[in-house]
């Protein structure tokens, strides 16, 4: 049996709270430098079940801030280490899923879950997650990570508070990520307890949780700012069944779009494409002016790939237009 006693003397936490703890499933995107300091912490914490989701694979480079994993897990899917890790700690069911989930299996996941945790470091997935949060009433907790900075983000699905759309709207190049900016071991370890923190108290209600709030910390300073965050005006707060679409994302690189007889159609702005144009488009048509008028360029079932600067714009394009009936969309995820 797990001692809970130093925990149960926290004011607001009893054996009501724990059995909460004990009742909850909590679901967790992504087991790397966020996931891998919240996933351990829940379970210790007691936590019921969790259900982790990753498909990645542990590699040497993230042993120096992934301290879930050891050598020995080199090769070895997060997901199932991560899980493994848990079993041999606490008490609970440790669900691993090895493979990405489609939009329809997310709002299930979502459904049979009370809390989500978002610690894949993933732009798109974090789009996906906030419409299926306002589909299923499902509360998120967003981190971000990367060099000496981090951001939190705890989304309650409520008409009158902003997702994370409204945070972050798809028209906004991201500035970087781990990959291109590095990161110290402990800055995506402090956010994954700050989402671990934030998990258990909606989850037993002992503690107010953030609520419409973004916050903010600069490692090299050692600053902590909280921002209100308003909710978008146009942003769409009802999301309906029809709006969980799975996007439809091209593998390949354009030459092997050509050969499938995708269409490539620029998306990007005239000054982008000026600066680095895409000689392989066959067509460019403004985002604004495709989103606008859509039979205008392209037929219902034709096969078309979009590419933008980034890989955000053509994804949320394609999405959109697949939502409209134009089944052969397809985005170029990558960035050009």
């Amino acid at each position: 049996m797990m001692d809970f006693s130093r925990q149960l003397k926290v004011q607001g936490m009893n054996a009501e709270t724990q059995a909460r703890l004990a009742a909850a499933k909590v679901l967790i995107f992504g087991a790397g430098g966020l996931g891998a300091t919240a996933i351990p912490y829940l379970a210790a914490a007691g936590v019921g079940a969790l259900m982790i989701v990753d498909d990645d694979a542990v590699a040497l480079s993230n042993l120096h801030r992934q301290i879930l994993f050891t050598r020995g897990d080199i090769g070895r899917n997060k997901a199932v280490a991560a899980a493994a890790f848990c079993e041999a700690r606490a008490e609970g069911s440790f669900q691993a899923i090895e493979r990405r989930l489609s939009t329809a299996e997310i709002v299930a996941a979502m459904q049979a879950a009370d809390i989500v945790l978002d610690c894949s470091d993933s732009r798109q997935l974090a789009y996906q997650l906030s419409d299926a949060a306002l589909f299923t009433g499902r509360p998120v907790v967003f981190a971000n990570a990367a060099a000496m900075g981090g951001q939190l983000f705890t989304m309650q699905p409520h008409a009158d508070l902003p997702c994370w759309r409204c945070l972050w709207s798809e028209e906004v190049l991201p500035s970087g990520n781990c990959d291109a900016l590095g990161v110290l071991g402990p800055v995506p370890a402090t956010l994954g307890l700050w989402q671990a923190l934030e998990a258990i108290k909606l989850i037993t209600r002992f503690a107010p949780s953030l609520s419409g709030e973004l916050l903010q910390y600069d490692f090299v300073s050692m600053r902590q700012m909280r921002l209100r965050v308003a909710k978008a005006a146009d942003c769409n707060h009802h999301k309906q069944a029809a709006d969980m679409v799975d996007e439809a994302v091209f593998e390949g690189d354009f030459a092997a779009a050509k050969m499938q007889g995708l269409r490539i159609i620029d998306i990007r702005s005239a000054e982008e494409i000026a600066q680095k144009p895409l000689l392989q488009a066959d067509n460019c048509i403004l985002m604004s002016a495709l989103l606008d008028n859509p039979l205008q360029y392209i037929g219902r079932q034709e096969a078309v790939l979009l590419v933008c600067a980034a890989g955000q714009r053509s994804r949320s394009t394609a999405k959109l237009l697949r939502k409209q009936g134009f089944a052969g969309v397809s985005a170029y995820p990558k960035a050009w």
